[in-house]
């Protein structure tokens, strides 16, 4: 008798000292790492500009907690031509919301979802079928992220106030989205 209490308390502490913890840390990641990750900006910047091949600009970041997982908002974020300086493609917001609890049990940052708001995309189909996003040097033809997003599912709330222009440069029956 006295063990089954025992252990009951002891899982009754463990319980309550992990929820406790869990609230603490998601406390701490609301109010005091969230609300600073602004000043993180031009290393994203940098680092997606060579994941690109290509020079990004991102006029603002924010994040705040949606439910239970952090969101990244990257706001007036451009691909610039760096021969011109022409924007090729402008992205109004950028809604990246981060997979908290896939992210902690790989050991490695991974997104949930990701949804465009107030962008522009033009998408050509080239002559050998393949469909490509203006302004973005690709040799694997669309970003996996646009076509998750904007292409494939074409959810209204992936892609809230966007506008996509579908030109083919030749007579194609086949619709792109």
């Amino acid at each position: 008798m006295k063990i089954a209490l025992h252990l009951a308390r002891t899982t009754r502490f463990l319980l309550t000292s992990g929820l406790l913890l869990t609230a603490l840390g998601l406390t701490t990641a609301r109010f005091w790492l969230l609300p600073q990750v602004d000043a993180y900006r031009q290393s994203l910047q940098a680092s997606l500009s060579q994941s690109l091949g290509q020079a990004l600009r991102i006029g603002g970041l924010s994040a705040h907690m949606r439910g239970f997982s952090p969101e990244l908002v990257l706001s007036d974020v451009a691909v610039v031509d760096p021969a011109s300086g022409a924007i090729d493609v402008w992205l109004g917001q950028l809604h990246v919301g981060l997979d908290l609890p896939g992210s902690l049990s790989s050991g490695e940052l991974r997104t949930g979802w990701i949804a465009l708001h107030g962008s522009d995309l033009a998408l050509r189909r080239r002559a050998d079928g393949e469909v490509v996003l203006d302004g973005v040097q690709s040799t694997e033809g669309l970003p996996p992220w646009l076509v998750a997003t904007a292409v494939s599912n074409c959810k209204p709330a992936a892609c809230a106030g966007a506008t996509r222009s579908l030109a083919p440069t030749w007579s194609s029956p086949a619709p792109i989205c």
